[in-house]
């Protein structure tokens, strides 16, 4: 009798990603208003002229990012497969994945997962998803990360006084 050793490979698993990336940046406007000369005395119908300025000071905040998106696992195999998954951001961000708890894929067919990201900044402009089998060598799938923001506030908008008929667009 012989020994006969055989190994058998299964089909590796497909994964690809989708990947939305936003903030939020909140701009506020301080505007102070002050005059020189602020006080003036005389005799009734003197003029007297003061210099008003105005001071419009801009600051914003950017803060809430978020990536968020989804995972697809195709299983070409004719057998299920078990799975692991890891999905990073390029800053080092782990991202929480939901798989609904199942982390199999039936054979010839795809398993959809959602994840969420929370980065503390925009570094990162990649998601790299990597989904292991046993059996299989880890295979991965990337998506480029375009932030989109949301604005709260304004970055420009108009100053204007009807008392002193002043009226300017700042920004």
């Amino acid at each position: 009798s012989e020994d006969v050793t055989v190994t058998c490979y299964l089909q590796p698993l497909v994964p690809t990603k989708t990947a939305n990336a936003s903030y939020i940046r909140t701009v506020d406007w301080d505007l102070t208003k002050t005059v020189d000369d602020d006080s003036h005395s005389g005799y009734p119908g003197d003029t007297f002229s003061s210099t008003w300025t105005i001071t419009a000071t801009k600051s914003e905040v950017w803060s809430d990012y978020l990536v968020t998106g989804t995972i697809s696992i195709y299983n070409p195999a004719a057998i299920a497969q078990d799975f692991n998954i890891v999905d990073l951001l390029s800053d080092g961000t782990i991202a929480t994945v939901d798989c609904d708890g199942v982390y199999t894929v039936p054979a010839g067919q795809t398993k959809t997962c959602t994840y969420t990201a929370i980065p503390l900044g925009m570094d990162a402009n990649l998601n790299t998803v990597t989904v292991i089998a046993t059996g299989n060598p880890p295979q991965s799938a990337t998506a480029s990360l375009v932030w989109n923001e949301t604005l709260v506030g304004y970055d420009s908008g108009t100053l204007s006084d009807a008392r002193f008929v002043y009226s300017q667009v700042i920004s």
